[in-house]
């Protein structure tokens, strides 16, 4: 797949931090219905 690394970056601004989040593939299927799931099985 282009462009889609399995993780989430998340940026805050005030505290100047960044975080990288990798979810499970459970959270994949539960908030995008599963769509992106299909090359990993």
């Amino acid at each position: 797949m282009f462009g889609f690394t399995g993780r989430i970056l998340r940026v805050n601004l005030s505290a100047s931090q960044i975080d990288i989040e990798e979810p499970p593939e459970a959270f994949y299927r539960q908030y995008l219905g599963g769509s992106l799931t299909w090359a990993a099985a």
